[in-house]
């Protein structure tokens, strides 16, 4: 989703860890090529902070961007400094279906507020995370309530 975000086999290389990629350089590990596939849609994420093992205390944040935005454009017109939260919780941002890197809408009923909902609680389920903190921005907290409770 970013630049320095290297796909890799976790089974062989364990994510959350730096790698060097001849004629790239170095990169993070956090992605596993394909992204999460979330109730047969691609959803784009970085997954990004301390492990659970560093913070056990600090439940991850999974954050939502805005109607018309994505990830790429939240990190472009940031309104956040996502690099302090980082150092003490794990982050997971996500592109909606539809929008940035994430696949596309099969029809409109797939925009539907609590679709969405669901692909974000598939998102979650398959990074394996039991506690969360929510946020976001705009439609990013709109679609939860009360679809998630």
């Amino acid at each position: 989703m970013r630049s320095g975000i290297v796909a890799v086999d976790p089974a062989l290389i364990p994510l959350r860890n730096q790698v060097y990629v001849p004629g790239y350089g170095i990169g993070d590990a956090l992605d596993t090529g394909g992204g999460i596939r979330s109730r047969r849609i691609d959803l784009a994420y970085e997954d990004v902070g301390p492990t659970d093992d560093d913070a056990p205390d600090a439940a991850p944040l999974v954050w939502g961007h805005g109607l018309s935005r994505s990830v790429a454009e939240d990190d472009q017109f940031p309104m956040i400094d996502w690099q302090r939260i980082r150092r003490t919780r794990r982050v997971v941002r996500f592109d909606a279906r539809g929008h940035g890197e994430s696949g596309p809408l099969a029809s409109p009923v797939d925009g539907a507020w609590d679709q969405l909902a669901l692909d974000e609680l598939g998102l979650i389920d398959a990074l394996g995370i039991d506690q969360v903190v929510l946020g976001g921005a705009s439609r990013g907290t709109a679609r939860r309530s009360p679809r998630l409770a």
